[in-house]
């Protein structure tokens, strides 16, 4: 296995038509999919800063809302945090 050093990247355009859905806060993107192919559907989300393919969160889950759940949530922390 090779040996990752530096950040994660995403290629978005690259996944353009797997994106099921984009949310938005300011200068950061939360990609939605969902993978049907598997039983249970499995559904993942990740998180870039606009015009950047470093990955700066990333997860799964069961359902896509709980995929949207957890990628607002990371979306309201990082605000909070840049507000404070």
């Amino acid at each position: 296995m090779p040996n990752q050093s530096g950040p994660l990247r995403f290629n978005r355009d690259a996944a353009t038509s797997a994106i099921v859905e984009t949310l938005q806060d300011g200068p950061y993107l939360a990609d939605l999919f969902a993978n049907d192919q598997v039983q249970p559907p499995v559904y993942h989300y990740i998180i870039t800063r606009r015009g950047s393919s470093e990955i700066l969160d990333w997860g799964q889950t069961f359902s896509m809302d709980s995929s949207r759940r957890m990628a607002e949530e990371w979306l309201g922390v990082r605000a909070l945090r840049i507000a404070s």
